[in-house]
């Protein structure tokens, strides 16, 4: 069993899984969703409310083609 300097043993290294501005694109995606899931349902605004369906599949969306993007290795300083 190998051990890299300043690992575990049987440590893996992970790969990187997208970048961190992306997610946070889809998290701000998400609150606003659930902002209007908010004034959707306290004015009974059926328009708000599939507004809010709109955004949390967005946020999906982006958050998952976020982490099916290849990460350039140079880019993050992660090996």
């Amino acid at each position: 069993m190998s051990v890299e300097p300043g690992g575990l043993p049987g440590a893996r290294r992970h790969r990187a899984r997208g970048r961190v501005w992306i997610h946070a694109i889809a998290f701000v995606l998400l609150l606003a969703s659930a902002y209007a899931q908010y004034r959707g349902n306290l004015h009974s605004s059926l328009r708000l409310v599939w507004a809010s369906i709109g955004l949390s599949g967005l946020a999906m969306l982006v958050a998952v083609a976020n982490l099916l993007m290849p990460v350039r290795r140079g880019s993050t300083g992660i090996e």
